[in-house]
C-alpha cells in the first residue's frame, strides 16, 4: 500500500513539474509599443508588477505598500510612494544607427521591445542598434516581499576591430 502511495505522489510530481515550459508561451506577452492615451502613457492598461506586498505600475511614478495607508477615517486610501523605478534610457543618437521620428522630434532605437513574462512576473524593457542591445528587467522578489527589482543587461553587438 505504501508502494501505491509514493508511486501516485511521484506521478503527481512529474505531472505537476512536466507542462512549466509549456505554459511558459501562452503567459508572455510583447509588443513594440505601449498603451497610450495621446502623448502619455495610459497607465490604466500597463501592467502591475508585485508580489502582494509591494506593487508598481510599469513607468508609472509611484509605488504602492500593503499596510501603509495616507488619508483619515472613511477617505483612508492606498499611500502613493515616489518610485524609484521609474527611469528609461537616453542614448546619445551616433551615425545612422538611429531612426528619427519627424513628428516628435525624437531619436529613437531601432529596435524597442516590451515584454511581459507573467509566469515569472518579469517585465522586460529591450532596446537595441547595430551596436548594443540594453535590456532593463523589472520584478518583484519573492524572497523579500519588500523588494522591487531592477537591473539591466548591456550587450555589446559590434565588434570592436
Amino acid at each position: 500500500m505504501l508502494f501505491f502511495l509514493l508511486l501516485i505522489l511521484s506521478a503527481f510530481i512529474l505531472i505537476r513539474t512536466a507542462p512549466i515550459e509549456q505554459s511558459e508561451s501562452t503567459t508572455i506577452f510583447s509588443t513594440d509599443k505601449l498603451p497610450s492615451n495621446g502623448s502619455s502613457l495610459d497607465y490604466r492598461i500597463l501592467p502591475y508588477i508585485g508580489n502582494g506586498h509591494v506593487a508598481t505600475v510599469v513607468f508609472s511614478d509611484f509605488i504602492y505598500m500593503n499596510g501603509l495607508y495616507n488619508g483619515e477615517n472613511g477617505t483612508s486610501h492606498r499611500a502613493r510612494i515616489p518610485s524609484t523605478l521609474n527611469w528609461q534610457f537616453n542614448i546619445k543618437p551616433s551615425s545612422s544607427l538611429y531612426t528619427l521620428n519627424v513628428s516628435s522630434g525624437k531619436m529613437f532605437c531601432k529596435i524597442i521591445v516590451f515584454n511581459l513574462i507573467i509566469f515569472l512576473g518579469i517585465f522586460i524593457e529591450t532596446l537595441e542598434n547595430d551596436e548594443i542591445r540594453i535590456e532593463r528587467y523589472l520584478l518583484a522578489s519573492q524572497e523579500y516581499t519588500e523588494l522591487l527589482i531592477t537591473y539591466v543587461t548591456l550587450t555589446r553587438l559590434a565588434s570592436t576591430g
